[in-house]
């Protein structure tokens, strides 16, 4: 059976993409910059634990299916959206986690963004739910089967790469046969 890796470097994917990763536990981080330019470092941890700023972080709030999302044909925030963000940041939620419902790459991503900023703005930290299965790739985060597919098994097989600003990577290998995840990992990164 022939196998293939695909090599995954991207910031966020580790969230979406957890349960990918089951197989095989994975410190992932990052740092995140709010739309003020304050930057945040954050990391999870291989036990599960969020590591926000150097603070052991818990997530602790509510899930918010917002209607601005609904169709890729909604292109502004709603007024019933933006108020119910101000009614979460009056209520005291710190958390939520954004979602549409469904699948989340079927939305317009200003609108997205907007819903970010207003979340910013209020002092509430988001996680996104990016729901089902993608029938089409996200912007950013789609790796091409095609340009990263290498043929093997080759066991001692070292493949280097050289990519501007890269900290961190996991890795994939898959069958080609059906797909299935056999083995996944982080990569060895040097910054030279």
């Amino acid at each position: 059976m022939k196998l293939c890796r695909f090599y995954i470097f991207s910031l966020i994917l580790l969230l979406a993409g957890a349960a990918a990763f089951s197989q095989g536990k994975v410190t992932t981080n990052a740092i995140y910059q709010d739309s003020s330019g304050t930057k945040y470092e954050w990391k999870i941890m291989d036990s599960g634990n969020i590591i926000w700023d150097g603070v052991s972080y818990t997530p602790c709030g509510v899930r918010v299916v917002f209607s601005s999302l609904a169709s890729p044909d909604i292109h502004t925030l709603s007024a019933q959206d933006k108020a119910v963000i101000g009614e979460l940041a009056a209520a005291g939620v710190d958390s939520v986690i954004i979602t549409n419902g469904y699948q989340l790459t079927n939305s317009d991503p200003a609108v997205l963004q907007q819903i970010m900023d207003l979340l910013d703005e209020n002092g509430i930290r988001y996680g996104i739910e990016l729901g089902e299965e993608t029938g089409d790739p996200l912007s950013g985060y789609h790796v091409d089967p095609a340009r990263w597919r290498i043929d093997g098994p080759y066991p001692d097989k070292v493949i280097t790469g050289m990519w501007k600003d890269v900290d961190s990577g996991l890795y994939m290998v898959v069958s080609k046969s059906d797909n299935s995840v056999i083995e996944s990992g982080a990569l060895e990164v040097n910054p030279n």
